[in-house]
């Protein structure tokens, strides 16, 4: 037989037996619950196509984790973006960034000192040198959201005596977000 005859076509049994009518029905079934799937869903896949739903996650983040630190610590505030850039433009506070080098070196709020949690807790960084005055305005800052090293920044730098500490919830990319002051490199 030539290649084209009917017995060497491996999908020939499809035509007449159970399989087409049950691939079929699959198929309209799955149709009809990305159909109902979108509708249902609709505002939130709007808004994951024009960013909101990724603002919506955000704020929902740092509500959470004002909720948490209060809870553990209700001495510490948070300091919001408009009154963060107040404090920076009249340059009245010091920005603390508690991420990693690494992360610091990338992009960072203008003029901010690297101060990464993990060197603080091992004693690497002297933070009278860093910070001059116990009085002094210090805004700490992280990935913002879920993130909590800015909240344990702050939370050591009040242990040790520091008496003005701020957290800006929504940390480096709402700074960045919001059009403010970067830059990039190492200190």
């Amino acid at each position: 037989m030539h290649r084209g005859s009917r017995q060497n076509r491996p999908w020939r049994h499809l035509r007449s037996g159970p399989i087409l009518p049950a691939a079929a029905s699959a198929l309209a079934i799955t149709a009809i619950a990305m159909l109902l799937g979108g509708i249902v869903n609709h505002g939130m896949i709007v808004d994951g196509f024009n960013g909101r739903l990724t603002d919506r996650i955000r704020a929902k983040q740092l509500t959470e984790l004002k909720a948490e630190t209060q809870e553990l610590s209700p001495g510490l505030q948070f300091v919001d973006l408009i009154s963060a850039r107040k404090l920076f433009d009249e340059k009245e506070a010091m920005f603390l960034d508690s991420r990693e080098e690494d992360q610091y070196a990338a992009g960072h709020i203008e003029g901010a000192l690297s101060v990464p949690l993990i060197a603080v807790l091992l004693g690497e960084l002297d933070l009278d040198k860093l910070v001059a005055g116990r009085d002094a305005i210090l805004v700490t800052y992280c990935e913002g959201g879920e993130c909590p090293t800015s909240v344990d920044l702050a939370r050591e730098l009040v242990g040790v005596g520091y008496v003005n500490v701020f957290i800006l919830g929504e940390g480096y990319p709402g700074w960045k977000a919001a059009g403010y002051p970067v830059e990039s490199g190492a200190r």
